[in-house]
Order: C-alpha cells, then sequence, then structure tokens
C-alpha cells in the first residue's frame, strides 16, 4: 500500500491515495508524528525515507458489492457493464434508502469488530438498483469518514484513486460528490509496482526525491479529474450525518 501511495503521486501533502479493492485502503503523508493524534488513524514510517503516513482502511468495499451482486443481480450476465446505467439513474439519496455497509465489522476510525451491515429506509417502492446505489453510497461515505479523521491531522485537497471499483465512471463521479474533493485516476493504474521503482531509483541516487522520481517515471501518463457537484456534495453530508447517527444508536 505505501509504494502504491506513492506510485498513484502522494508524494506532496495534501492528497491521499485511496485504493477501492476487496477493501478500501487510505494512506497520505506527514512529516512528522501529529502531536493530537488519536485512535481513529494508523501512522507508520513511509516507505520514502524521512517521512510519515496516516493508514485508514474500510473492510468492505468490492467484496460487499459482489455480495449484492450474487444475491439480488444472480441471473444479471453484464452487471459491470450496466453499473454506470444503475448508479446515473438513481438519485442521490437512493430514493431514502441507506445501508450501513460493516459486513465483517468497522477497522477505522472506531476499531469495532461487532459492528454489523444494515439496509434502512426500505419501503414497497424500493427496488434492487436503490438498494445497489445505497450499498455504494455507504462504502463511500465511511470512506468519506475517514477523510474526515485525516483532516484533523493534515489539510488534504486531492483524493488519487485506483482499484478494481475505480473503472466505473458513475462511481467515480459519486466519490467526488460524496468526499467534496477532486477525485484523479491515472490511466495506468499499476501504481504499487512504479511506488517500487520510485523508491529505489531514489535510494540509488537517480532522483532527489520521490517526487522529482515521479515526474520522470509517469511521464507522459494521462490521467482523469472527477470534479465535485456541490448540490450532491451537500445531499450527501447530510447523508452521512444520518448515516453516523444511526451507527452509533445501533453501536451505543
Amino acid at each position: 500500500q505505501q509504494c502504491g501511495m506513492l506510485g498513484q503521486g502522494v508524494v506532496k501533502d495534501g492528497q491521499v491515495s485511496l485504493t477501492l479493492g476487496t477493501g478500501g485502503f487510505l494512506l497520505t503523508t506527514c512529516k512528522e508524528v501529529p502531536e493530537n493524534l488519536d485512535w481513529d488513524v494508523v501512522c507508520n514510517a513511509s516507505s520514502a525515507a524521512g517521512n510519515y503516513i496516516l493508514e485508514a482502511n474500510m473492510l468492505t468495499c468490492t467484496s460487499a458489492m459482489e455480495w449484492c451482486k450474487r444475491n439480488f443481480f444472480r441471473e444479471e450476465t453484464d452487471f459491470y457493464g450496466k453499473l454506470d446505467d444503475i448508479l446515473n439513474g438513481i438519485p442521490a439519496g437512493s430514493h431514502g434508502c441507506m445501508a450501513l455497509p460493516y459486513f465483517q465489522g468497522r477497522s477505522t476510525p472506531d476499531w469495532n469488530s461487532e459492528a454489523t451491515a444494515e439496509f434502512a429506509g426500505l419501503t414497497l417502492g424500493t427496488t434492487r438498483e436503490d438498494m445497489l446505489k445505497a450499498l455504494l453510497e455507504g462504502i463511500c461515505m465511511e470512506i468519506g469518514n475517514n477523510i474526515a479523521s485525516f483532516e484533523k491531522y493534515v489539510p488534504l485537497h486531492k483524493i488519487l484513486i485506483n482499484g478494481g471499483l475505480s473503472k466505473c465512471e458513475a462511481f467515480n463521479q459519486m466519490q467526488a460528490d460524496i468526499y467534496g474533493k477532486p477525485v484523479i485516476r491515472m490511466d495506468n493504474a499499476e501504481s504499487t509496482a512504479i511506488g517500487a521503482l520510485m523508491v529505489a531509483a531514489v535510494t540509488m541516487g537517480e532522483y532527489a526525491d520521490v517526487a522529482e522520481a515521479f515526474d520522470k517515471i509517469r511521464e507522459g501518463t494521462g490521467s482523469k479529474e472527477y470534479s465535485v457537484n456541490t448540490e450532491k456534495h451537500a445531499v450527501y453530508e447530510e447523508l452521512r450525518a444520518k448515516m453516523n447517527e444511526r451507527y452509533l444508536r445501533e453501536n451505543a
């Protein structure tokens, strides 16, 4: 994950690397261990010598979506091909359906192994598509909780994403709207190997630091940026507060 962070381009302050695989893994840089460091994040030594990183994670991303696909979309032969249309066809808030995405407990920010997943707000009008979008919204809002934890220690302005779920355009736009920060996906997503190369090249004296190594090794690599829809972000901030309130009631 640390090499992947560097390969993503998190070589300066203010950026977050987010890998969206079976789980969601977030890392950002900091120059020193924060004086106000609490238990809601993990602080570790960076693979870039002399720096530190903050880490957080969401235990179920693709694994939760696969659960939904297996149980509600079993007959759908082109599930991933239709995911963009499903997400774009349902408004923010999924017609009142909400999901708490704690299928394997909760890691950061409160290390609650007893937490479980939950759907709320179901009516006779709720569709399986509503539940799918609610689940993905819940995953992103939990990632948003972890980004908020990071911001207690370092200022952030950009989210750099990779991993399987980042191939979905509508999901990437939804992330930007939920996080309230631009989301960027690089064309070449093989970030871990590139980050390892960057560290090795700096250690061997080819480049002065990882920032220079990134610029040279990633030169010419394209990327796509997803800008924030401020109106949707306001809606999602209210939904995230409601999700957190519900979680606290269930886990008091």
